[in-house]
């Protein structure tokens, strides 16, 4: 089955296939910031019924994807520099609830873990890869949820992953420094693994250097065409 099309999939599950569908469509850049989500286009290049595809729109409206207007319609939300402090603000507050719930309920296994994250990501380094970033980040955040056992915050965090990561393929960001996320995933694996670190110079450690991170991004997404 095509990967952009739902003609096989139960009509049970329809409306979140087509939730995934439309969603990669947008975060992979194929359907831009501000483009209209006509539900006839979409029916055809999806391959079901309007019905379904009206309900996943909705629910794209809720993942912050996707905004309606009167007489326009569904489209792909816009991307604002008020958007983007939003998002940082979001993020960085998931990410200190997980951090102290990691912190709190890591286990010998969770350091083992720890530790293999770090093996792999100094490896990946070593490699330049130009995802690296990007993955550690994806991997950082399962991580985390893996240790902090709380399902809200982990699907709350899914949420904010993927609208960061929309914002940032919107204008095709790479962290520049590859070398500041290793010592910022290393030193928070080194932190969470100490019994004795004092929890709330995790979080601010872990804070400050993703503020630091987003305001990067947000600098450059300012000199390539961002609008206030």
């Amino acid at each position: 089955m095509n990967k952009d099309t739902l003609s096989d999939i139960p009509t049970g599950t329809l409306v979140q296939g087509a939730v995934e569908v439309i969603e990669r469509l947008i975060l992979e850049g194929n359907i831009k910031p501000g483009e209209r989500l006509r539900e006839k286009e979409l029916e055809s290049r999806v391959g079901i019924s309007r019905t379904p595809i009206r309900e996943a729109l909705r629910c794209l409206e809720s993942h912050g994807l996707a905004e309606s207007f009167p007489r326009k319609g569904c489209c792909v939300r816009t991307i604002s520099l008020k958007s983007l402090y939003d998002t940082m603000e979001v993020g960085i507050a998931l990410e200190e609830a997980t951090l102290r719930l990691a912190h709190k309920r890591i286990n010998p296994k969770g350091i083992e873990a720890l530790k293999v994250y770090i093996k792999g990501l100094r490896a990946s380094a070593r490699r330049k890869s130009p995802t690296y970033s990007l993955d550690a980040e994806t991997r950082f955040i399962d991580l985390l949820n893996n240790l902090a056992q709380n399902a809200w915050l982990a699907k709350q965090l899914h949420v904010f992953r993927r609208i960061a990561q929309w914002q940032r393929n919107s204008y095709h960001f790479v962290n520049p420094d590859p070398k500041k996320a290793l010592e910022r995933y290393t030193t928070i694996a080194q932190m969470l693994s100490e019994p004795d670190t004092d929890t709330e110079e995790l979080v601010r450690y872990n804070s400050r250097t993703l503020r630091e991170r987003y305001e990067s991004f947000i600098k450059y997404a300012e000199k390539n065409g961002l609008n206030s």
